[in-house]
């Protein structure tokens, strides 16, 4: 059973260390480096495979996205998006129910 791995993020800012496996959490992102490899070798192999790439077009990268503009937000930011979805919503279900009934 995995309980540490060993993490490393030399293009995002994550210094190499220890963390229990309730800290992070897998992805399908895979690069393939040799057992103890060195920053510099797991940062070519990052820019080589197009990892950040990959990883900012993840669902998973979106939610933290989303969280960090909710947790930005004020209160008058969150009355116009609530005012919004007020305006859109009854048209958005008119359009869906006329769809349906077709």
């Amino acid at each position: 059973m995995l309980t540490e791995c060993l993490i490393d993020g030399p293009a995002t800012g994550v210094a190499r260390q220890m963390l229990g496996a309730r800290q992070f959490s897998l992805t399908a992102l895979v690069i393939n480096v040799p057992r103890g490899a060195r920053t510099g070798t797991v940062r070519r192999k990052w820019d080589v495979d197009e990892i950040q790439k990959k990883w900012e077009e993840t669902s998973q990268f979106q939610k933290i996205q989303t969280r960090g503009q909710r947790s930005e937000s004020n209160d008058f930011d969150r009355f116009v998006v609530g005012q919004l979805k007020k305006r859109v919503l009854p048209r958005l279900k008119a359009l869906i129910s006329a769809q349906l009934s077709r």
